[in-house]
């Protein structure tokens, strides 16, 4: 038989597991990416990815040009939010030069949801 503490111990964390698994986020804007269903949400921890990547929103409006790296940072930003073990790298990895019209539609979709909440 476990000491009383340990089962207080694997008890805790099984509510723990429960707690984020009720947990959702919601909001979330879809995204095919590859083949794979993805999700596209930004919210302030997104926003503060962002600003740890360097990007400032502010520096974009209709007449400015936005460069792949900004397009796949916005991206990844957005898709941390719903699924965090993704890299950069992999990221960048699965958006295929002819779907980046697409991509950048998808992100202003998720960014124009995030002003109608």
């Amino acid at each position: 038989m476990s000491p009383p503490y340990l089962v207080k111990i694997e008890n805790i964390k099984e509510d723990a597991v429960m707690a984020k698994n009720k947990r959702q986020i919601k909001g979330v804007t879809p995204i095919e990416i590859n083949g794979e269903q993805m999700f596209l949400k930004y919210n302030i921890f997104a926003i503060r990815k962002m600003e740890e990547m360097g990007i400032d929103l502010t520096q974009f409006n209709a007449d400015s040009k936005v460069s792949i790296e900004d397009i796949c940072k916005l991206l990844y930003c957005g898709l941390l939010t719903y699924d965090q073990s993704l890299t950069f790298d992999e990221v960048c990895m699965i958006v295929d030069i002819d779907d980046m019209e697409y991509v950048a539609e998808k992100i202003m979709e998720a960014m124009n949801s995030v002003n109608k909440s």
